[in-house]
């Protein structure tokens, strides 16, 4: 399969696509300084110039994909003015959204992380249960494209 992630240069973004990477997903990714993106390229990730606040910059990195991983934001602890992480978190969601609408038959699958329970000593617990979907699925209503947290490949 093949996702799109904003935030890929970010902590957790730059997490989630070495995932998708470690999975043999095809993975593109937009950012605004593709310089910052080095290590991402030489995983095989497809890296494109863009921002979410310029939503035509984001279209052509997205047209073709089976699931998006909207993961971009801004945040500045302590700061009194928050109408730059208003901008970028609110307006910049709107716009990836947007063209996830525009661009059907992408679907929209939200994630949350499941609170593991496990103790050190206890079994680890396994890796398909970390997240879970809200909303709709593969065999629910609309179109089964769309699946953002892979399970793992069990593929030797």
């Amino acid at each position: 399969m093949k996702y799109f992630v904003t935030g890929a240069t970010g902590f957790v973004g730059s997490h989630v696509v070495r995932e998708l990477v470690a999975q043999k997903h095809q993975v593109v990714v937009s950012v605004r300084t593709p310089e910052k993106a080095k290590e991402l390229a030489e995983l095989g990730v497809e890296i494109t110039q863009g921002d979410v606040m310029d939503k035509e910059s984001l279209q052509a990195a997205m047209q073709g994909v089976d699931g998006v991983f909207h993961i971009a934001g801004w945040y500045k602890i302590g700061t009194k003015d928050k109408s730059t992480g208003a901008a970028i978190n609110i307006e910049g969601t709107r716009n990836v959204l947007s063209l996830m609408q525009d661009l059907e038959p992408i679907r929209i699958t939200l994630q949350r992380e499941k609170k593991s329970s496990h103790k050190q000593n206890e079994e680890k617990p396994d890796s398909s249960q970390a997240f879970y979907p809200i909303g709709p699925t593969d065999g629910e209503s609309g179109s089964s494209r769309n699946v953002l947290v892979p399970p793992p490949n069990d593929e030797p």
